[in-house]
């Protein structure tokens, strides 16, 4: 179940407990069975819109049966005293020939505040999830809008953890894509490819800052005063409207020294999101 953390695009979000509940208790057949009739009875408001599979069967009754939600927990020890070690529930949504798996991953680390959330599932049925944990289990959810800050602090502190003779073989090339707002209250895009050999040669304690003083020696461009939206390299993608990709660069095992740990890029994205919020957590 890991490896569904890897090479595909996720939706970010933080999840706060307001009332000391804990998402392990999603679990619970009665949380499971009440969010199970909540999803199947969304798909039944489309009935109509929808082939039936098997013609002994009504729609409605195929759907009580074959929507399944399946929840797994998966303990990731880390050894390393900073981090300490994360409990993952995997939620997976199916219903087989009507709609696609849907996934949500909940990560969670008994040293941190709140949860990290990251889903691949139609906004239709994330609402009820999330609807489903405020209503019924007392959590805040909140969308992690993420930063050009954080952007580059998530690039260089990735990029410390591989040997700087492995970095044009892991990392590739980063590419950086601005928006500019121009005349006529428009967006243009600014999309800036730095080669994995040219990066070898960048300062390694702040590799996009070093490439922003390059490029502003170079052409006269200060790089740092444009938004930045996207940055993408053989390790991760991110976004400013928060979606996250952990691409072949990275690696589920923390002893790997020759990638970069993917639990390393979501200690980040904690430290983040606890930055973003002032709302005080239940002892």
């Amino acid at each position: 179940m890991e490896r569904a953390l890897v090479n595909t695009t996720f939706r970010l979000n933080y999840i706060l407990s307001i009332d000391g509940t804990t998402l392990e208790e999603l679990r619970e057949p009665e949380n499971l069975t009440l969010l199970k009739t909540l999803i199947v009875d969304e798909l039944k408001k489309y009935e109509l819109s929808l082939t039936s599979r098997s013609s002994r069967l009504p729609l409605s009754e195929q759907l009580d049966q074959e929507v399944e939600i399946s929840p797994k927990t998966v303990q990731v020890s880390l050894n390393r005293q900073e981090i300490g070690g994360y409990n993952v529930l995997y939620l997976s949504i199916v219903c087989r020939g009507v709609i696609k798996r849907q996934v949500v991953i909940l990560v969670m680390n008994p040293q941190k505040r709140g949860v990290i959330a990251l889903s691949r599932c139609d906004t239709r049925y994330l609402g009820l999830i999330w609807s489903h944990l405020t209503s019924k289990m007392g959590q805040i959810v909140r969308p992690m809008d993420i930063t050009s800050v954080f952007m580059t602090e998530l690039f260089d502190k990735s990029m410390q953890e591989i040997p700087s003779s492995n970095i044009f073989n892991i990392v590739g090339s980063l590419h950086l894509n601005f928006t500019v707002e121009t005349l006529g209250n428009s967006l243009k895009n600014i999309i800036i490819d730095i080669p994995g050999d040219v990066l070898e040669k960048c300062d390694s304690k702040s590799y996009v800052q070093d490439i922003y003083s390059r490029l502003r020696k170079q052409l006269g461009i200060d790089l740092s005063q444009l938004e930045l939206t996207t940055i993408r390299s053989n390790i991760f993608m991110i976004t400013n409207t928060g979606r996250i990709r952990f691409n072949q660069g990275t690696s589920l095992d923390s002893s790997d020294k020759d990638t970069v740990a993917v639990w390393t890029m979501i200690d980040q994205l904690y430290t983040y999101a606890e930055r973003l919020t002032a709302i005080p957590i239940p002892v």
